[in-house]
């Protein structure tokens, strides 16, 4: 049970670091935003500890943090079994990139998000 709380933790806090990098957010600027919509007063490290898995966040500020960041509240869950574990690589790639490489990423996801959305997955194969 302690374990899976703390992987809990761990998984939503590289969702959180890549959903704020994608977004050219720091971690004060997150904390400003959150500050601004919640009336409290959290700081860069508190995003910090949540980014790390120390330190765990109650639901109302994830939802919160999801609608500052433009994502579905569940785009933070856990996927139960090893699907999960495929996608963690991924968030540690793209801690790696530089600012233009992420720009990149960010525009072709985008793009794939509008061709699924106007139904024209046969554009590239």
């Amino acid at each position: 049970m302690k374990e899976d709380i703390y992987n809990l933790k761990v998984t939503i806090g590289r969702k959180l670091k890549f959903f704020r990098q994608s977004r050219s957010l720091t971690q004060n600027e997150l904390a400003e935003a959150i500050n601004e919509r919640m009336g409290t007063s959290y700081s860069g490290n508190a995003v910090s500890s949540w980014e790390m898995g120390k330190n765990s966040m109650a639901i109302e500020l994830l939802v919160v943090i999801a609608s500052i960041l433009d994502v579905d509240i569940q785009a933070f869950e856990a996927k139960s079994g090893q699907g999960d574990h495929d996608h963690i690589p991924l968030f540690d790639h793209y801690e790696k990139l530089t600012l233009r490489e992420r720009e990149s990423v960010q525009a072709y996801i985008n793009f794939l998000v509008w061709r699924r959305k106007h139904g024209s997955e046969d554009l590239i194969s």
